[in-house]
């Protein structure tokens, strides 16, 4: 695996797969649900030492929780690095049982444990 694949797999298994919610498409915010994980993309990309799967993880971070995807289809496509990046986002951010974020800051304090 040298990444890029990968990486351009993880965007377009963010964008494409199935909401849980009735929004389809849709954040919590109102916004195309691919804003947010391409915005994370953009931070990640910025940081010099990132690796290809710290973009995946970027990508992928809120895909379990929101879709009907698993951590067993994560590891499958992507890797155990990147399945565990993807599993310790929402297990560790403080999150309701909802799965949603807590806070706005949730998301950003995850990343920087991840790229720091």
């Amino acid at each position: 695996m040298n990444g890029k694949n990968e990486i351009q797999m993880a965007k377009a298994f963010a964008a494409g797969a199935p909401r849980r919610d009735q929004a389809g498409s849709k954040s919590y915010t109102g916004e195309p649900y691919i804003v947010h994980p391409a915005a994370v993309a953009g931070i990640v990309e910025a940081v010099p030492t990132h690796t290809w799967q710290m973009l995946c993880m970027a990508w992928l971070h809120d895909t379990v929780e929101d879709t009907g995807v698993t951590h067993g289809m994560i590891l499958d496509l992507f890797g155990e690095e990147v399945r565990q990046g993807v599993w310790y986002r929402p297990m560790s951010s403080g999150a309701p049982a909802t799965g949603l974020p807590a806070s706005g800051s949730t998301c950003s304090a995850w990343l920087m444990r991840r790229i720091t």
